[in-house]
């Protein structure tokens, strides 16, 4: 009997991953027993510490010419392990091994946090999936289904390598294009194999990113020619001035819903936008 491999997986974990492999990669981060862990392992040290500090001076106060010089010769402290064994020695080895621990997790945990955090389109997608009939079925019991309840939703990570967007672009990837989907682009779009009855399907990053692009561009010509043409048309000096404040929020938000600029990007880019805007109306003519 021949068994194919590129099947759909038939149900429980094997299923999610296979759902999951679809750049869904989000997991529980478990901040709080990393932490824990960490902390626990500090505190283990801070004993071993004391531990060597006194075994220290015991060998240095001891009057013995050998165990004196410990503190004084890395050599003379290694061949201490020749014959004599000396509890100095034995409790250097048990800090540094516990040493190599307590590193490790620090590592370890600075590289989590620098995980970002689970998108919230991506966790109502795995949740979705997990409890219909057609996807997983509710499958997972008890605690195992913990990692996906509200309360631990925080505390999920992703490890997905998407870059970042801004928000105009992830509107259309996780609002606008899912919703169009549903209307009418399902007629064109393949769903991924072995997940056609959720209906899955995978779109290119390229795909909302050109659209995003297409308005942004469109928006960006057009904006600074309709505030001149409206501050042309406009008499009263009081009321170019509020448009002028108008515009000017205006611009800074667009950079923010449009663009991945800084704060400190979009203060320069408003405060220049803002001063054109100054010599315009300043070199028009106005009624008080």
């Amino acid at each position: 009997m021949s068994i194919n491999s590129q099947a759909p997986a038939s149900g429980g974990y094997p299923r999610l991953a296979q759902f999951m492999a679809q750049d869904l990669g989000v997991y529980r981060r478990f901040g709080e027993l990393n932490v824990s862990n960490i902390l626990q392992l500090q505190a283990e040290l801070v004993y071993l510490e004391k531990e060597l500090k006194i075994l220290i001076r015991l060998d240095d106060q001891s009057g013995d010419p050998i165990r004196s010089q410990y503190s004084k010769s890395a050599e003379t402290l290694h061949k201490s392990v020749q014959g004599n064994d000396s509890p100095q020695w034995r409790k250097t080895l048990e800090v540094r091994e516990k040493l190599k621990e307590y590193n490790a997790a620090l590592l370890q945990q600075a590289s989590i946090n620098r995980l970002k955090p689970a998108r919230n389109y991506d966790i109502r997608l795995i949740q979705s999936w997990i409890v219909r009939p057609e996807g997983g079925d509710s499958f997972l019991r008890g605690l195992e289904g913990d990692p996906w309840d509200e309360e631990n939703e925080s505390d999920l990570i992703t490890v997905c390598t998407r870059q970042d967007v801004d928000i105009f672009t992830g509107w259309i990837a996780q609002t606008l294009l899912p919703w169009l989907h549903r209307i009418v682009l399902y007629r064109w779009k393949t769903p991924v194999k072995g997940h056609e009855d959720v209906g899955l399907v995978k779109w290119n990053n390229s795909y909302f990113t050109a659209v995003s692009r297409i308005i942004t561009v469109i928006i960006s010509t057009i904006f600074p020619s309709m505030e001149v043409l409206v501050l042309y048309f406009i008499q009263k000096m009081v009321v170019r001035v509020g448009m002028v404040l108008l515009f000017s929020a205006t611009f800074s938000l667009s950079l923010a819903i449009f663009t991945n600029a800084r704060p400190v990007e979009i203060f320069a880019a408003t405060a220049a936008f803002a001063s054109v805007q100054v010599v315009f109306v300043g070199s028009t003519s106005g009624t008080a």
